[in-house]
């Protein structure tokens, strides 16, 4: 048996009709100040990830360096990690309390 269409129903009475749907067209083009930022965010977020990935192949060097057992270092390398992940958690909340609209522009030329 299959459901009987929604369109088939009238609207109820007193409601608004409903808005068309948004014309479809290209994207807006990023301003060159959305492009430096965007650039700047991929920057750091690969600065992060290559510093963690430098951490794991120097324990050897930094174990004997720092006079400290593996499983301190191996504490260490988590620490970072979560501190890593929570901050980022963080930061998203803090992030979502700004609307985009609010976000300055870059000023025109």
């Amino acid at each position: 048996m299959s459901s009987p269409d929604l369109a088939s129903f009238p609207a109820p009475s007193g409601a608004a009709p409903a808005a068309p749907p948004p014309a479809a067209g290209p994207p807006p083009a990023f301003s060159p100040y959305q492009k430096f930022v965007v650039g700047m965010l991929a920057f750091l977020q690969f600065t992060i990830i290559l510093d963690f990935m430098i951490i794991s192949p120097l324990g050897a060097i930094l174990l004997r360096e720092l006079n400290i057992p593996t499983k301190k270092f191996g504490l260490v390398v988590s620490a970072y990690a979560f501190s890593a992940a929570l901050s980022g958690l963080l930061a998203a909340g803090f992030a979502d309390r700004f609307d985009r609209v609010r976000v300055p522009a870059a000023p025109r030329a």
